[in-house]
């Protein structure tokens, strides 16, 4: 079952060399694959990426004065060589990436992830689940397929577009994207803080539940407690420790 959420449209204003302005409207849609496990909108959903050997896509469709960019534009093959000089980002987020510009003109952003792999899924999560299927307060699994991102670019028709210009859009776009969204609804996706929470205590969970239960009963729940810890979000971060913080570079484009 392919449930998709529809973010508000997002706008961003800059100006030009010439001084005229440039304006980029943003659109992102989120496909979530349940599989018919579980209610999207519930208290105990738990959001991951993709199962292995499947790779969470992002995909972005770029448009120029409503012309969608394609293959043979040289300006999206230097975006697509900003996307893969900034993959310290997804590096850092526990993904493995791959960049290309695909059939349809998008370009396409495969992340595999290192956290969750089958083996840990299993242990952690769906085995502790499928064995006490009568407990219905216990948390149920759903997974992000893919992210689809739509970017039009306006601006005078007499003007040329490089991609200087449109670099500062794309970063402060995903910047916002990550810091007001991504981080607060996907965080064991999308969250660096909160994915590393759970590789840094991944080690831990089974002794703990074996030590209180005797069983893998508790195991679902502590990764819950690592996905709704609100802590774990930048947002929270900077509103509580300012700058004294490690910075997040979110600079997913570098020229």
């Amino acid at each position: 079952m392919l449930g998709p959420i529809k973010l508000n449209t997002y706008c961003l204003k800059s100006h030009l060399a010439s001084n005229t302005a440039l304006i980029s409207q943003w659109n992102t849609r989120i496909d979530i694959d349940n599989n018919g496990e579980g209610d999207l909108l519930g208290d105990n959903v738990l959001i991951l990426p993709p199962k292995c050997p499947t790779k969470l896509n992002i995909l972005i469709k770029i448009k120029r004065n409503d012309i969608v960019l394609t293959k043979n534009d040289s300006l999206l093959e230097e975006i697509l060589s900003t996307f893969k000089k900034g993959r310290n980002f997804w590096e850092n987020l526990l993904y493995d990436i791959e960049c290309s510009i695909n059939s349809d003109s998008y370009i396409q952003i495969q992340l595999t992830c290192k956290l969750w792999t089958s083996n840990k899924l299993l242990t952690l999560l769906e085995n502790p689940i499928s064995l006490r299927p009568h407990i219905t307060a216990q948390p149920s699994l759903v997974f992000i397929r893919r992210v689809i991102i739509q970017a039009h670019f306006i601006h005078l028709d007499e003007e040329i577009l490089d991609l200087s210009d449109i670099y500062f859009h794309f970063n402060e776009y995903f910047a916002s994207l990550f810091i007001s969204t991504l981080e607060f609804q996907f965080p064991l996706v999308f969250s660096n803080l909160a994915r590393n929470r759970a590789r840094w205590n991944e080690s831990s969970l089974a002794p703990i539940s074996y030590a209180l239960t005797e069983s893998s009963r508790l195991l679902p729940y502590m990764v819950q407690l690592v996905n709704n810890d609100t802590t774990a979000t930048t947002a929270y971060q900077l509103l509580t420790r300012g700058r004294n913080i490690d910075p997040i570079d979110f600079q997913l484009l570098k020229i």
